[in-house]
Parts: C-alpha cells; structure tokens; sequence
C-alpha cells in the first residue's frame, strides 16, 4: 500500500480485539531507491509516519512508534512494533498516520506484509517444514523466495532466494509457542558466487 496522494495520509484498523496482540510487524520504506517523481522520499524527520493506538474509538491516541529514524529508508525494511500491556484491550484500534497535508508525489511511504498478532494456541508449538510440497500456513510471508531443487547445490526442494529484485528477501514463520530449552535446526546454504549490493 503506497501513501503518495495530496491529502491526508492515515491508514486505521476497526475497533478490535487486541487482548493476546504482543506485536506489528510491517515492511516499510519512503520514496523510492530510484529517482521517482512519482514517489519523492521524505526530507526531514518531521515528515515520517507514526503508528498509535486507541482505547477509547479513536477520540484520544496513544503513540507506539514513530518513524524518525527511519525517514531515510528507501528500499523496503522489516520493523517491529512491540505492543504494550495498556494496548492489549478487547477494543483496541491502531493508526499509522503522517502529520500534515501533502501534494501529489511528496514524502511517499509504503507498507506490506503487515501483520498484527503474537498470539499461539495450543496447537501452534512447533514448525516443520521440508518444502515437499511448500505448506503455505507454516509462513506468513516469503517475499522473493521460491521453491526449487537443484540451486545451492539442493538435492531435494528449498526455499531460495536469488538476490534478485529490490528489497528485503526473507521468510517470515508463522507465529508459534517455544517452549524452554527449543531445539531448531536449520539446514542453510549460502552461495557466495551470487551478486551482492
């Protein structure tokens, strides 16, 4: 979702039922790592989005985060919002707005891959994956990943990513329970002959 319209710029929840939320998590950035006119960066820190909640239908706000460090970030980036204790309500709404009114084109962001939760049951302990085939609800995202065999050396099916294409690549798990002394493995091959930059 890009926010490069004249106007205010808000993008708001309904009133909802936060009481197990512990996070939000969204891939962020402002402009565009090219010379866009159509998606001008922001040029100062007073120009960034802050994310809030309300307790009460929006009449008063609460800040989570701002994004003053962050008005610099061209190409996407992943940020982590914990949610407070005070936050957690069963009417709760969030906010991420910009303060201001902009023409066309100037101090752009954009968000995706927003997820707001923290949440488990009880059948969400543990994860297990061999990619024979890809179980989609073991990730919430996997922007530029795919499936194959062969790449890296893989013999059976992975999930890879060529480095190909702007932006962040990572695979986001869905969200489970570890419980004291985990056990993860991970079978991970990194090529360096692959471009870096």
């Amino acid at each position: 979702m890009t926010f490069n319209l004249a106007g205010e710029r808000e993008l708001m929840t309904i009133d909802m039922n936060a009481s197990a939320v512990h996070f939000i998590e969204f891939s962020y950035n402002t402009g565009s790592s090219s010379s866009s006119t159509i998606c001008t960066a922001m040029r100062s820190n007073n120009q960034v989005p802050v994310n809030e909640y309300s307790l009460d239908g929006g009449v008063s706000w609460t800040i989570l985060k701002d994004l003053r460090y962050y008005y610099t970030y061209r190409s996407p980036t992943v940020i982590n919002i914990p949610v407070p204790q005070a936050a957690r309500t069963e009417s709760t709404r969030f906010r991420m707005w910009q303060f201001g009114f902009f023409t066309s084109g100037t101090a752009a962001w954009a968000l995706d891959d927003m997820v707001i939760g923290g949440f488990v049951t009880a059948n969400d302990s543990y994860l297990s994956e061999t990619f024979e085939p890809l179980q989609e609800s073991n990730w919430l995202f996997f922007p530029g990943g795919q499936v194959t065999t062969g790449n890296c050396n893989a013999t059976t099916p992975a999930l890879y990513f060529d480095g190909s294409g702007e932006g962040q690549q990572h695979a986001t798990t869905k969200i489970f329970s570890v419980e004291l002394q985990p056990l993860v493995l991970v079978n991970a091959t990194l090529d360096a002959s692959l471009p870096t930059g």
